[in-house]
């Protein structure tokens, strides 16, 4: 019983030792576009060891491909996605500008392992948070403004169908591209958790969605959002972006043009082929 337990953990030790640790091989393989391996098929870890992977797989990226961060993203945020996926909680992961674009766009299946559309709320703060925010009053003051978003997610795993949550923790929760809509000062919504959203792809409809999708609630999931973020060592800055899970369903980025409608925000335009 004690040597099955330490399989994994043998060869987890076995990669270190060939000189690549898990961190430098999402690194690796993001780079050369190749499939993620599972850090769940190399060790048992927890979420705690998983984020700290995805710490350093930031770093890496940080420092060796010129790149800087555009934001911070929640995902799993409903009960179904948690339990799929084996976790108790909705998990965040980091956007970086080098995947900010713009509406109108168009992207080629091919360019990704698994291309996934999300239609999300964005947030703006005020100023930098380097610290936890006691109380949801606290969290409203802080926030500027609110953002059309939509999120281009690459699930790009190499055995898809036995993915688990720290797999995804460790993998940046699986952030890629991202679409960000003109925003508007927060004063003027007068309840997040109503606001509805649709997808549409060759104008036939495709998903449907409204605020409170994300943890039952738009500012309980960014008070969530902005606290993990903080205790992960991060400071947010004003001009970070915050996307606080999906609205409606994640959907496969089938081939097609998009349009997608906030109600009183901006529509999002883009093409996937």
């Amino acid at each position: 019983m004690r040597l099955v337990r330490l399989i994994p953990f043998l060869v987890f030790t076995s990669t270190l030792m060939a000189g690549e640790s898990f961190e430098h091989s999402l690194f690796k393989r993001w780079k050369n576009n190749q499939p993620i391996v599972h850090l769940s098929s190399q060790q048992n870890a927890t979420e705690e060891e998983a984020y700290q992977i995805q710490k350093r797989y930031v770093t890496l990226r940080l420092n060796n491909n010129e790149e800087s961060i555009a934001g911070f993203k929640g995902g799993l945020t409903s009960k179904a996605g948690q339990q799929k996926f084996n976790v108790n909680n909705a998990l965040a992961g980091v956007l970086f500008n080098s995947g900010r674009q713009s509406t109108g766009k168009l992207f080629k299946q091919s360019d990704y392992g698994k291309l996934m559309v999300e239609t999300e709320l964005g947030f703006l703060l005020n100023g930098p948070i380097s610290t936890p925010v006691k109380s949801m009053s606290d969290l409203k003051k802080l926030v500027k403004s609110v953002v059309p978003v939509i999120e281009l997610p690459d699930l790009g795993f190499k055995q898809p169908k036995s993915l688990q949550g720290i797999d995804i923790i460790a993998a940046n929760v699986a952030a890629n591209e991202f679409i960000m809509g003109k925003p508007v000062s927060i004063s003027a919504i007068d309840n997040l958790n109503s606001l509805s959203v649709t997808l549409s792809r060759d104008s036939q409809l495709v998903n449907s969605g409204k605020g409170s999708d994300a943890l039952e609630d738009q500012w309980q999931a960014l008070l969530w959002l902005v606290n993990h973020t903080v205790q992960q060592g991060y400071t947010i800055e004003h001009d970070h972006l915050l996307i606080t899970g999906a609205l409606g369903k994640m959907l496969p980025g089938t081939p097609g043009k998009y349009i997608a409608k906030f109600d009183s925000l901006d529509n999002i335009e883009f093409v996937i082929q």
